[in-house]
């Protein structure tokens, strides 16, 4: 069959119904083929303009069928003759495909689904297709191209020599595994067919056909799958209307990935994209259901203690402003014992008594303080107590089932990949099945994590919005700044617990199917926090090189009038990412220092003579001994700040004499801005005499970098500075 491609929205896509496609199908395997039918939706849009590696796949698609009424509407609305039978989803096309594969004795194998769904669908097509011949085999694979798990896949299906190959992961990640694996995959054609055979089995609830005929099959599934669905079908259309726009206009589509980026590249601790915490909306909701139960529970415990109890009652206490007041205490004290957080924390029956009974005592005592005079009924307040805990109690109990029940259907559940070895994977998903709380998308072994295949991990858990990740502890102990890179996805990040001790600062305890898991939670706004320090450190810059521009100018003057040379000492330093750069100094040597730096080096201070550090180096003019005793040398640094060179708070950056001499390992210290003082200059300076302990001082200000230890080094560096600790 020729092809005839539309072309819209930046892609290509092919007007076909399902008899075109069946027969598309059969011309393949009769001429003995290799064919990939591909499909395009809102969804695939959205990844395609995103993600090279989609585009990549759908440039060896040899058709591309409309997967979605919108596309359908859109295509019409931009002057294409499209009709709605040329919009094929696999829940409508799954059907005459396996009767036309019955009859004509085609093979299928179909690779996708939770371990168990897939072979309970192949058994319903099997029923209703005597003579079918479908192998299946589930996604929940390591899919990366070497991994032991994904080569015995491929043998699977190859040993069943299937005509069509089927792969359901969901996208991008069946589109990526068709790309990696494609030439090793002996068939005649490839579907990535998303959920299709989890219609088949009722794993997926299917919509009506007159919602499918409309183009509201979407709203169906969002009601079905909120969770899963709302990015996709609330955020992503929004996209799509501007690539909309673009093509009324007539506005190029190329994206911004099309393009070879040579500029400014973010820092380890930096967002890439500006984002919120995954699954927020969901800890949102629970949050805000639960606190609106709570005061409508004491509410009804007060109105009820205020109506059957005493008569003798203050009249302050009956008012709004006190009903307020008394809601406020008691929300904030549940709060602040946690039992607002998820899990058992908020099935904490012993400490929702606890709770209770110290705000009722506290209100007790505010309203004695308010009215000493008054008398105060003290059965009013037993009352109270007694039905605000019962209240409270068989609420949340009501909340708890009614959760259950809602995640039994799919619903609420957070999706989340695991990161362990093989010995350790079936511990971990027993436990995470205990809790009932989670879709597990995926997993794989510690070796995703390495540098070659970090960026396409994180790439993967971006598109599926993976919300959480479970990890062992042995595939993140010795690379441990790995957390900013799930930190800045959004993605909360569980250790699994081997010691009852906390490995991170920003980490906290979360229970998880009973275990106490170490637990980084992602920021509600990703990035915020250190764009603040990007913002101080212009600002602050700004003002020192304003407000000390007297000083600079007389200490030109001294430079000029101690020794001839230069006023500023300019040196090529490795800063962010291993790039070079000139850092700015006031001159503290003569103006030749650097040629005598050879003959030195047998007087070098530091034991592992990675850096260079003497003492009393006979290069130091006199007015620089000064300079280096009160850090005025690095005054003219704040011009490398201004220009983003530098930060003010960072690891020192280290001449390139230096950086030769780093092991591997101690790359990572240029993963982050470097700053004119960090740890080590408040720790003792010169004083430390090891490379190694330097580097853990830097290791230990990345990993456990928050705004308040900035301030705390910032504050400790004038008191380094007036002391002179360390200073040569």
């Amino acid at each position: 069959m020729n092809r005839y491609p539309l072309n819209f929205l930046g892609v290509e896509v092919d007007a076909l119904n399902i008899p075109q496609l069946n027969s598309l199908v059969a011309e393949s395997i009769e001429q003995q083929q290799k064919s990939i039918i591909a499909n395009h939706n809102l969804n695939s849009l959205h990844i395609y303009h995103h993600d090279p590696k989609m585009r990549e796949f759908y440039a060896k698609a040899d058709y591309i069928h409309i997967d979605g009424m919108p596309l359908v509407f859109i295509g019409k609305l931009l002057g294409y003759s499209l009709k709605r039978e040329q919009r094929v989803t696999y829940a409508d096309w799954v059907w005459p495909l396996m009767e036309e594969a019955a009859s004509k004795g085609w093979r299928i194998f179909y690779l996708g689904s939770k371990p168990g769904v897939a072979e309970q669908g192949a058994n319903i097509l099997r029923q209703k297709f005597p003579g079918l011949e479908i192998a299946c085999a589930h996604g929940y694979i390591d899919a990366r191209r070497d991994s032991q798990e994904n080569q015995a896949t491929i043998a699977a299906i190859n040993a069943f020599q299937p005509h069509i190959l089927m792969v359901g992961m969901s996208m991008p990640r069946q589109e990526h595994w068709i790309l990696d694996n494609l030439e090793q995959l002996q068939t005649n054609v490839i579907l990535p067919s998303g959920a299709c055979i989890d219609y088949v089995a009722g794993a997926v609830p299917t919509p009506p056909r007159w919602m499918g005929k409309m183009g509201l099959e979407w709203a169906y599934r969002l009601y079905s799958e909120p969770r899963r669905l709302w990015k996709r079908y609330l955020i992503q259309p929004w996209f799509v209307g501007k690539l909309l726009i673009q093509e009324i206009l007539g506005i190029s589509h190329r994206t911004k990935l099309d393009v070879a980026i040579s500029g400014f590249e973010p820092d380890l601790r930096s967002a890439k994209t500006a984002t919120i915490q995954r699954g927020l909306f969901i800890r949102l909701l629970r949050v805000t259901l639960l606190i609106v139960l709570d005061i409508l529970s004491l509410s009804a415990a007060w109105d009820l203690a205020i109506n059957y109890s005493s008569l003798l009652q203050s009249e302050w206490t009956k008012t709004l402003p006190f009903l307020l007041l008394s809601l406020g205490v008691q929300v904030a004290i549940l709060a602040t014992i946690g039992l607002y957080r998820a899990g058992l924390y908020r099935r904490d029956y012993v400490n929702i008594i606890k709770a209770v009974s110290l705000s009722s005592i506290l209100i007790l005592f505010i309203t004695y303080i308010y009215e000493p005079s008054t008398y105060i009924a003290r059965s009013t307040y037993l009352l109270y107590w007694f039905v605000s805990i019962a209240c409270i109690c068989t609420v949340r109990k009501l909340f708890d089932i009614s959760t259950n029940f809602l995640r039994q259907k799919g619903v609420m559940r957070h999706s989340i990949f695991l990161i362990t070895d093989a010995r350790e994977k079936e511990q971990l998903m027993k436990i995470i099945e205990k809790d009932n709380s989670y879709t597990i998308q995926g997993f794989a072994d510690s070796s995703c994590l390495d540098w070659a295949n970090r960026e396409e991990t994180f790439t993967f858990l971006r598109n599926q919005n993976v919300e959480e990740v479970f990890i062992s502890w042995n595939s993140i102990k010795n690379r441990s700044f790995l957390y900013w890179h799930f930190y800045n996805a959004g993605i909360t990040l569980h250790i699994l617990p081997t010691e009852h001790k906390l490995p991170f600062s920003k980490s906290r305890f979360s229970l998880i199917g009973g275990l106490a898991f170490p637990t980084i939670a992602a920021p509600i706004f990703i990035g915020f926090d250190f764009w603040i320090k990007r913002l101080f450190d212009f600002c602050f810059s700004l003002f020192v090189i304003i407000l000390l521009a007297p000083v600079y100018l007389s200490i030109a003057v001294l430079i000029k009038l101690d020794s001839p040379g230069p006023i500023f000492f300019r040196q090529k330093r490795i800063g962010l990412h291993g790039k070079e750069f000139l850092i700015w100094k006031f001159r503290t040597m003569i103006s030749d220092a650097e040629k005598f730096q050879a003959d030195l080096e047998a007087k070098n201070e530091m034991k592992d003579g990675v850096f260079f550090k003497m003492k009393d180096d006979p290069r130091v003019t006199k007015v620089g001994q000064f300079l280096r005793r009160y850090s005025l040398d690095e005054l003219p640094q704040f011009f490398n700040i201004l220009v983003g060179e530098m930060s003010i708070i960072g690891p020192r950056p280290l001449p390139i004499r230096d950086v030769e001499n780093f092991k591997s390992k101690d790359f990572i210290r240029q993963e982050v801005l470097p700053g004119i003082t960090g740890l080590w200059q408040v720790s003792g300076r010169s004083n430390i005499d090891n490379f190694d302990d330097v580097m853990k001082l830097d290791m230990n200000y990345i990993e456990n970098w928050s705004i308040l230890l900035d301030i705390s080094i910032f504050l400790q560096t004038f008191r380094v500075i007036l002391q002179k600790t360390g200073a040569y």
